[in-house]
């Protein structure tokens, strides 16, 4: 089995590998330690989905939307993975 080091990852991800070892202590990233370095399985990095950044402008349009959709009863969580965004930006919009 073809294992990935954290080096491969942090390329494939276009982030530092540091960044990659904090996702792997955050334990978002299952990884096994060999040696010096964590080995990382293609298919977990397969499954592994990078979370939306919370300064993520929406449009007028998507904000209103958001509003009266919470204002139905959409949990935030639910309204986040909907526009793709984090539930910061959520609240943001909520609390305009």
């Amino acid at each position: 089995m073809d294992y990935l080091t954290t080096q491969d990852v942090a390329k494939k991800l276009a982030v530092s590998r540091q960044r990659v070892l904090a996702l792997i202590q955050a334990d978002r990233l299952p990884a096994t330690k060999a040696g010096r370095d964590w080995l990382i399985l293609p298919a977990d990095l397969e499954k592994f989905e990078k979370r939306p950044q919370g300064n993520y402008k929406l449009t007028e349009d998507q904000s209103k939307l958001i509003r009266r959709l919470a204002q139905e009863g959409q949990p935030p969580e639910a309204l986040a993975e909907r526009f793709k965004v984090s539930i910061r930006t959520i609240y943001r919009h909520l609390n305009k």
